[in-house]
Protein backbone atom coordinates (compact mmCIF):
# COMPACT_ATOMS: atom_id res chain seq x y z
CA UNK A 1 0.00 0.00 0.00
CA UNK A 2 0.95 3.65 0.09
CA UNK A 3 2.56 3.39 3.55
CA UNK A 4 4.22 -0.05 3.49
CA UNK A 5 4.40 -3.68 2.45
CA UNK A 6 3.25 -7.06 3.80
CA UNK A 7 4.89 -10.10 2.12
CA UNK A 8 4.06 -13.68 3.16
CA UNK A 9 5.46 -17.08 2.19
CA UNK A 10 5.15 -20.77 2.97
CA UNK A 11 7.78 -23.42 2.42
CA UNK A 12 7.47 -27.01 1.23
CA UNK A 13 7.91 -28.59 4.69
CA UNK A 14 5.06 -26.68 6.36
CA UNK A 15 6.69 -23.54 7.71
CA UNK A 16 5.30 -20.09 7.06
CA UNK A 17 6.38 -16.48 7.51
CA UNK A 18 4.74 -13.07 7.20
CA UNK A 19 6.41 -9.68 7.53
CA UNK A 20 5.20 -6.13 7.38
CA UNK A 21 6.66 -2.66 7.48
CA UNK A 22 5.45 0.85 6.98
CA UNK A 23 6.14 4.55 7.40
CA UNK A 24 3.80 7.44 8.08
CA UNK A 25 4.22 11.21 8.43
CA UNK A 26 2.25 12.25 11.53
CA UNK A 27 0.09 15.38 11.85
CA UNK A 28 2.57 16.86 14.39
CA UNK A 29 5.42 16.68 11.84
CA UNK A 30 7.09 13.57 13.28
CA UNK A 31 7.68 10.38 11.32
CA UNK A 32 6.79 6.89 12.57
CA UNK A 33 8.12 3.66 11.11
CA UNK A 34 6.88 0.23 12.15
CA UNK A 35 7.71 -3.35 11.32
CA UNK A 36 6.64 -6.76 12.47
CA UNK A 37 6.64 -10.38 11.55
CA UNK A 38 5.54 -13.84 12.50
CA UNK A 39 6.98 -17.27 11.74
CA UNK A 40 5.79 -20.83 12.20
CA UNK A 41 8.10 -23.81 11.79
CA UNK A 42 7.05 -27.18 10.48
CA UNK A 43 7.91 -28.69 13.90
CA UNK A 44 5.48 -26.37 15.69
CA UNK A 45 7.71 -23.53 16.84
CA UNK A 46 6.37 -19.99 16.63
CA UNK A 47 7.86 -16.51 16.80
CA UNK A 48 6.53 -12.97 16.55
CA UNK A 49 8.20 -9.58 16.66
CA UNK A 50 7.11 -5.98 16.31
CA UNK A 51 8.60 -2.54 16.67
CA UNK A 52 7.91 1.13 16.12
CA UNK A 53 10.06 4.23 16.13
CA UNK A 54 9.03 7.88 15.99
CA UNK A 55 11.34 10.83 15.37
CA UNK A 56 10.63 14.55 15.18
CA UNK A 57 13.34 16.30 13.17
CA UNK A 58 12.27 19.73 14.45
CA UNK A 59 12.36 19.03 18.21
CA UNK A 60 14.82 16.11 18.19
CA UNK A 61 12.39 13.99 20.22
CA UNK A 62 12.41 10.25 19.57
CA UNK A 63 10.89 7.10 20.95
CA UNK A 64 10.94 3.43 20.05
CA UNK A 65 9.29 0.27 21.28
CA UNK A 66 10.21 -3.31 20.42
CA UNK A 67 8.96 -6.70 21.46
CA UNK A 68 9.27 -10.35 20.53
CA UNK A 69 8.09 -13.72 21.71
CA UNK A 70 9.02 -17.28 20.77
CA UNK A 71 7.73 -20.70 21.63
CA UNK A 72 9.82 -23.70 20.64
CA UNK A 73 8.27 -26.96 19.55
CA UNK A 74 9.30 -28.46 22.94
CA UNK A 75 7.29 -25.80 24.82
CA UNK A 76 10.19 -23.55 25.86
CA UNK A 77 9.26 -19.87 25.71
CA UNK A 78 11.01 -16.51 25.67
CA UNK A 79 9.83 -12.90 25.51
CA UNK A 80 11.56 -9.56 25.31
CA UNK A 81 10.44 -5.97 25.17
CA UNK A 82 12.13 -2.59 25.34
CA UNK A 83 11.40 1.09 24.98
CA UNK A 84 13.68 4.07 24.50
CA UNK A 85 12.82 7.75 24.50
CA UNK A 86 14.65 11.02 24.62
CA UNK A 87 15.46 14.29 22.94
CA UNK A 88 18.58 15.00 20.92
CA UNK A 89 21.20 16.61 23.18
CA UNK A 90 19.13 16.08 26.35
CA UNK A 91 19.76 12.41 27.12
CA UNK A 92 17.56 9.35 26.93
CA UNK A 93 15.85 6.66 28.99
CA UNK A 94 15.77 2.96 28.13
CA UNK A 95 13.80 0.25 29.87
CA UNK A 96 13.24 -3.36 29.03
CA UNK A 97 12.66 -6.88 30.21
CA UNK A 98 13.41 -10.38 28.99
CA UNK A 99 12.32 -13.78 30.25
CA UNK A 100 12.81 -17.40 29.25
CA UNK A 101 11.36 -20.66 30.54
CA UNK A 102 12.28 -24.19 29.55
CA UNK A 103 13.03 -27.66 30.84
CA UNK A 104 16.40 -26.53 32.30
CA UNK A 105 14.94 -23.64 34.29
CA UNK A 106 13.89 -20.04 33.99
CA UNK A 107 15.50 -16.64 33.74
CA UNK A 108 14.23 -13.08 33.80
CA UNK A 109 15.79 -9.65 33.78
CA UNK A 110 14.48 -6.11 33.80
CA UNK A 111 16.31 -2.82 33.50
CA UNK A 112 15.77 0.90 33.46
CA UNK A 113 18.67 3.24 32.60
CA UNK A 114 18.88 6.97 31.97
CA UNK A 115 21.67 8.86 30.24
CA UNK A 116 21.45 12.50 31.32
CA UNK A 117 22.38 15.48 29.17
CA UNK A 118 25.61 15.92 31.18
CA UNK A 119 26.69 12.37 30.25
CA UNK A 120 25.97 10.86 33.67
CA UNK A 121 24.06 7.60 34.06
CA UNK A 122 21.36 6.45 36.50
CA UNK A 123 19.28 3.34 36.91
CA UNK A 124 19.82 -0.35 37.28
CA UNK A 125 18.77 -3.89 36.48
CA UNK A 126 17.56 -6.99 38.29
CA UNK A 127 18.13 -10.58 37.16
CA UNK A 128 16.72 -13.85 38.50
CA UNK A 129 17.74 -17.32 37.27
CA UNK A 130 16.44 -20.63 38.63
CA UNK A 131 17.81 -24.04 37.69
CA UNK A 132 15.18 -26.78 37.64
CA UNK A 133 17.61 -29.60 38.46
CA UNK A 134 19.41 -27.84 41.32
CA UNK A 135 16.56 -25.71 42.61
CA UNK A 136 19.08 -22.91 43.14
CA UNK A 137 17.94 -19.38 42.40
CA UNK A 138 20.38 -16.57 41.55
CA UNK A 139 19.28 -12.98 42.25
CA UNK A 140 21.48 -10.20 40.91
CA UNK A 141 21.16 -6.44 40.97
CA UNK A 142 23.21 -3.85 39.10
CA UNK A 143 22.96 -0.16 39.93
CA UNK A 144 24.89 2.91 38.86
CA UNK A 145 26.95 4.47 41.64
CA UNK A 146 26.01 8.18 41.52
CA UNK A 147 29.42 9.25 42.87
CA UNK A 148 31.50 7.41 40.26
CA UNK A 149 29.03 6.69 37.46
CA UNK A 150 30.26 3.10 37.46
CA UNK A 151 28.08 -0.02 37.65
CA UNK A 152 27.91 -1.82 41.00
CA UNK A 153 26.81 -5.46 41.03
CA UNK A 154 25.50 -7.48 43.97
CA UNK A 155 24.10 -10.99 44.00
CA UNK A 156 22.96 -13.87 46.17
CA UNK A 157 21.74 -17.43 45.74
CA UNK A 158 19.15 -19.47 47.59
CA UNK A 159 18.15 -23.14 47.51
CA UNK A 160 14.64 -24.42 46.89
CA UNK A 161 13.74 -23.87 50.57
CA UNK A 162 14.92 -20.24 50.45
CA UNK A 163 18.08 -20.80 52.49
CA UNK A 164 21.18 -18.84 51.42
CA UNK A 165 23.75 -20.95 49.54
CA UNK A 166 27.03 -20.30 47.71
CA UNK A 167 26.35 -19.44 44.10
CA UNK A 168 27.57 -22.13 41.67
CA UNK A 169 30.28 -21.13 39.24
CA UNK A 170 29.07 -23.44 36.49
Amino acid sequence: GQNGTVPAAANANGGAVVRGRGKVENADGSTTVASGGARRTAAGGRAVRAGTATYDETTGAYSSQRGAAVQAANGATATTQSSTSGTRGEGFTRSGSTSANGEQGSASTSSNYTRNADGSWAGGSDTTITGNASGITYNGTTTIDPATGQPVHSYSCTDASGAAVTCPTR
